[in-house]
């Protein structure tokens, strides 16, 4: 996020450096707004984007906070569809209503994704039933990807999975196909690490 934050504030010229928390603007993880000292509930999310900030703001009492896993929000497109956007910045209008009503935001990237309990990969690997055997992709203060062990199956039976499990119109393949897969290596993310790709293959 230390890449990606600073360029998408600047590039609509808001000063996220003075808006967000000291600790936040050299960590880019934990309180990005701090609102009452006290917290009543606390609302989840991966992305904030408009469509999901705007109803926790018309529902927010003050001291509610507002956990995501990504500081800012993200635009796919469909390689056989529309293009994407890409990462965008929050609508500087939601962070100074953040502000008004005594509204907190907490976000952790890398944490959430290096956690030996909870990670994206991590959970990519145990939706297929597997058991972690090894990590791998050194990234912050952990290790991004992981290597797990599950039960025999086709690269086909691992495809229909997959869409099922994520919800998903389709999957790019690569690679010869095989039957009685017994291992993988999952790394979460957007495919942007190209070289993240290519230690998994490995």
């Amino acid at each position: 996020m230390s890449r990606n934050l600073p360029r998408v504030y600047e590039g609509i010229g808001f000063d996220w450096r003075s808006a967000f928390e000291p600790d936040f603007v050299t960590r880019f993880n934990g309180l990005m707004l701090r609102g009452s000292d006290h917290v009543s509930s606390i609302f989840l999310a991966s992305f904030p984007s408009d469509a999901v900030l705007r109803p926790f703001l018309d529902q927010a009492q003050p001291g509610d906070l507002f956990f995501t896993h990504h500081p800012i929000d993200m635009h796919n497109g469909d390689p056989r569809g529309e293009w994407g956007e890409g990462f965008l910045p929050i609508n500087p209008a939601l962070i100074d209503e953040f502000k008004q009503r005594g509204l907190s935001f907490y976000a952790l990237h890398a944490p959430l994704d290096t956690n030996e309990r909870i990670s994206t990969s991590q959970a990519m690997a145990e939706a297929l039933g597997g058991v972690i055997e090894d990590r791998f992709c050194q990234y912050s203060l952990g290790f991004a990807g992981v290597v797990a062990r599950i039960p025999p199956m086709s690269l086909d039976a691992l495809i229909a999975h997959s869409l099922r499990t994520y919800n998903i119109p389709y999957l790019d393949v690569a690679g010869p196909q095989r039957d009685g897969i017994e291992c993988i290596a999952c790394i979460g993310g957007v495919g942007d690490h190209v070289e993240w790709m290519q230690e998994a293959e490995a």
